[in-house]
């Protein structure tokens, strides 16, 4: 009888790498400043949430095109639970680190842990 490893006990800590940025963005999150597209983004979020709009076209991406209203909704689920800037902004943040995990799992698929690393580094 052949005895194998756990694959959950045999972990390197290189494999939690996508872990420290996203904390580093969420924890930020917590002292961030209103830019011009954050507080246009709350502001729709809130007209949603309060029944005031419905939009049909959303923000731009790099002044190039649309990419629809989804953001604004997707926020406004957030607003409409609690109308705090600080709970729009941490949740803001914790999307934008999922792209940390995401990156990596998808280095690890294409090439194994090292471009996992890399492309999670290359990120920051």
């Amino acid at each position: 009888m052949e005895l194998k490893a756990n694959a959950h006990t045999d972990k390197p800590l290189l494999t939690l790498i996508w872990l420290l940025p996203s904390v580093i963005i969420i924890g930020a999150s917590f002292f961030s400043y209103a830019n011009v597209d954050s507080v246009r983004d709350f502001i729709e979020a809130y007209r949603i949430a309060a029944g005031e709009s419905y939009p049909l076209t959303g923000p731009q991406m790099a002044f190039s095109f649309e990419i629809g209203p989804y953001w604004f909704y997707l926020l406004s689920i957030v607003a409409a639970s609690d109308h705090a800037w600080l709970l729009i902004s941490v949740f803001t943040a914790i999307l934008s680190s999922v792209k940390f995990y995401l990156a990596f799992k998808l280095g690890q698929f294409l090439g194994g842990k090292y471009l996992a690393v890399l492309m999670v580094v290359s990120l920051c």
